[in-house]
């Protein structure tokens, strides 16, 4: 049995692990005394345990992107989520994006997001090709993985930490941990400075990730920062990068100062 094989299975348990998901994740609620935009949200089914087109990635091809947890759907998805039957064969077709009579890459290109990513892959890959389809780069090699993997519209600090030994925030960890270790990529990376704090915790670095500050090469006298550190996995090692929020004016913003962040994360991998 492959790595991949294995883990699928071990998703079919994850998937049936909690017989009543509404009412788990409203005893989770509780627990956290998470009410309005921080409560966690009910699903009829398991939660997004991770994205990505796991049969399609290759060692050192792709790169993985983890966050404190999922943005609640729109309404209009969130409809469409909770009318169908899933079960765990079809789940699992529809989280590594291999049933595209569900899903088409367009459907999870949202270009203030996705772009900057496949922008920093391209750097990181040194193919600039892939910038010639962004939208097919994106569904084929960006895997998403949360530290949390029930939706919520804000994510409370500190949900994470007293989650922990929650069956579906364990096996979240456990699909990341067994991607990134048989299917090393180019870099984990986390976007924001609270899932830089957090997702350092939760990967085996060598160290506490180092501040960088260097000035953007697109406009005179703004400063850009990330942290970086190193996941050392039996020698196996990936940078780990972490930086405030793409897109905004304090940020990485332009095309050139997403490229510059790729060649500094480089330089010190």
């Amino acid at each position: 049995m492959s790595w991949l094989d294995d883990l699928e299975a071990r998703h079919a348990e994850a998937f049936d692990a909690v017989p009543n998901w509404p009412a788990h994740v409203r005893g989770l609620n509780a627990r956290l005394g998470a009410t309005g935009r921080f409560a966690l949200t009910e699903s009829h089914t398991a939660p997004e345990f991770f994205i990505g087109r796991l049969p399609r990635f290759r060692p050192r091809s792709w790169i993985a992107i983890v966050s404190l947890n999922p943005k609640e759907m729109s309404p209009a998805n969130r409809a469409w989520h909770e009318a169908e039957a899933w079960n765990a064969t079809n789940r699992w077709r529809y989280l590594t994006r291999e049933d595209v009579g569900i899903w088409k890459p367009a459907d999870f290109y949202y270009s203030r997001w996705c772009l900057p990513l496949v922008r920093l892959l391209a750097t990181l890959s040194d193919d600039r090709a892939l910038l010639d389809d962004p939208v097919q780069a994106y569904f084929d090699l960006v895997g998403a993985f949360e530290l949390v993997p029930y939706a919520s519209h804000e994510y409370a600090a500190g949900t994470y930490e007293r989650l922990a030994g929650d069956p579906a925030v364990e096996f979240s960890h456990d699909v990341a941990m067994t991607v990134i270790r048989h299917c090393p990529p180019l870099a984990v990376l986390a976007n924001g400075l609270d899932a830089t704090r957090s997702v350092s915790r939760w990967l085996p670095l060598r160290a506490e990730p180092v501040e960088h500050r260097y000035e953007s090469v697109h406009r005179e006298g703004k400063t850009l920062r990330h942290w970086q550190g190193v996941i050392d996995l039996s020698g196996t090692t990936i940078p780990f990068a972490g930086f405030p929020f793409l897109r905004k004016s304090r940020t990485h913003n332009a095309d050139a100062e997403i490229d510059q962040l790729g060649h500094a994360i480089l330089a010190r991998a």
